[in-house]
């Protein structure tokens, strides 16, 4: 009898915990959490004076969500600042991976800058959880 906690490749669904981030094609530092942007269109109701009483829609403006990343906070590990510091707009692909780590599905972001940055988590003397550091990033376009 197989056992349970092992994945069928083919059969089972990925596991949220296995994920991967890369910002402009290089594998960045290993993240805790990651909010998936959603993609949403607006819509916009019309109707003409000789039309029936209801409204037509069609597709106005697209609107992409923010993405925000938190790790465990490590003394020797940087880059979030800087990318912070700078605002340059890079290319981020989060990759969600099977439980052997292979690639399941990506996901293509376009014209990603950061727009806030939390160098480090809120603190609590009663807490003995993992302090992290999280950045949120603005998506142009997936």
């Amino acid at each position: 009898m197989p056992e349970s906690h092992v994945q069928r490749t083919g059969k089972d669904p990925g596991l949220k915990m296995n994920f991967r981030i890369e910002a402009g094609g290089i594998a960045v530092a290993d993240f805790r959490t990651c909010t998936m942007p959603e993609a949403t269109w607006s819509t916009v109701g019309y109707r003409a004076g000789t039309d029936p009483p209801l409204d037509r829609h069609q597709r106005g403006k697209k609107s992409i969500g923010d993405v925000t990343l938190t790790r465990g906070l490590c003394k020797d590990v940087s880059g979030m600042k800087e990318w912070f510091e700078s605002g340059d707009r890079q290319s981020v692909s989060l990759i969600q991976l099977d439980h052997l780590g292979n690639e399941i599905q990506r996901v293509e972001c376009y014209e990603v800058f950061p727009i806030a940055f939390k160098p480090i988590d809120d603190v609590d003397a009663d807490s003995d959880g993992i302090n992290v550091e999280s950045i949120t990033l603005k998506i142009e376009d997936m």
